[in-house]
């Protein structure tokens, strides 16, 4: 140890002394240094863990080293989920980070177990691993201490964590659990549409969205579509014929009807496949998209907003039906008559007249 007196500081000279070489006194002096060891020790994972929903759980942690200083007094636990038995940050998702005070400090082999409500991924299915670290700042340093002269940047760290030294390591303790999938799942249950159809007509549809999920489809709102199409998928080719919009919330296991009309384009015929979707993120083209369903028809294009999240449940949201659409008569419009002047002076007002005759079906 080190005793200088009288030392200069910036701006600050000091005192004018006849003698300077004797304002520092050393000293030998032995620390050692007692640190802590703390060890996640066992681990509770929640034994009903549904994705999307809280669950408890709980871990211990004992201390295998010297008593924690008593000037710590609080620490950080973290809680990370991971499909993998050895955490790798990039793909584990922090569930929890809980404040530690314990009023009497932790002794040399005293333990503590603390409790923790946690949300489980939505989505999720299957093995995890639950991993707990404790004393999550552990592992930090007191920047430039030794030089800087004053032990205050450490005062601050460990008020906040503990002094491990080089024990951080195994601070770590991991949990193999299953999570039960229980996202909603919209499915179409039932569809009305007339088996006799023509080109051109207006069409009463209705059809039936149910939950078959595990949990409340929580959105707002979503839009549920009907397309025409010319194969059993849904494409950029196909022609939107009408949407209907729904008010969430829907409990698990309820249904709701949609109802309206749609109005099938003119001038087709044969099979088509009329294409119901629940929660629809497919909308109607840009003006450059074009349908082949008919000259003139404008396309679809998919936006990837669903407004319910259903994860792997996303597929089945369609209902598929074949039709055949009969040929409708279509209009066939001829000038007939065309009245003008036999002879006309330029620059003056020409005026003509003419007569247009449907030879077809009514426009």
């Amino acid at each position: 140890m080190h005793v200088v007196i009288d030392q200069p500081r910036r701006g600050v000279p000091g005192v004018a002394e006849s003698d300077e070489g004797d304002n520092l006194v050393s000293s030998d002096a032995d620390i050692t240094a007692t640190p802590a060891n703390l060890k996640v020790v066992a681990i509770q994972p929640p034994t009903d863990a549904r994705s999307g929903e809280l669950a408890e759980v709980s871990w211990t942690v004992r201390n295998d080293g010297a008593d924690v200083w008593d000037g710590t007094e609080v620490w950080t636990d973290a809680v990370f989920i991971s499909p993998d038995p050895v955490l790798d940050f990039s793909r584990a998702e922090r569930l929890a980070v809980e404040t530690i005070a314990l009023p009497g400090g932790l002794s040399a082999g005293e333990e503590y177990t603390h409790v923790a409500q946690v949300r489980i991924p939505a989505g999720l299915e299957g093995a995890q691993f639950l991993h707990v670290i404790t004393d999550t700042n552990g592992g930090s340093s007191a920047a430039n201490e030794i030089l800087s002269g004053s032990a205050k940047s450490a005062f601050n760290l460990y008020d906040g964590s503990v002094f491990e030294g080089a024990a951080n390591d195994d601070n770590i303790g991991t949990a193999a659990f299953d999570v039960v999938f229980a996202e909603p799942n919209l499915v179409i249950d039932e569809v009305n549409l007339p088996e006799t159809l023509a080109a051109g007509e207006t069409v009463p549809i209705s059809f039936t969205v149910r939950n078959a999920g595990g949990r409340e489809a929580d959105a707002p709102r979503w839009t549920d579509r009907v397309f025409l199409s010319r194969d059993e998928g849904l494409d950029n080719a196909d022609f939107l014929l009408g949407e209907f919009e729904f008010e969430g919330p829907l409990a698990a296991g309820e249904d709701y009807v949609q109802s309206g009309e749609i109005v099938l384009p003119t001038g087709i015929s044969g099979e088509f496949f009329f294409v119901f979707q629940t929660d629809s993120g497919v909308v109607r083209g840009s003006s450059f998209s074009t349908s082949d369903i008919a000259p003139g028809l404008r396309g679809v294009s998919g936006t990837s907003v669903n407004r319910v999240r259903e994860f792997q449940n996303e597929g089945d949201n369609l209902a598929i039906l074949a039709r055949n659409v009969a040929a409708a008569p279509l209009p066939n419009l001829k000038v007939t008559e065309i009245v003008a002047p036999e002879e006309v002076i330029q620059g003056e007002r020409l005026e003509i007249s003419y007569t247009v005759k449907n030879d077809g079906a009514a426009t």
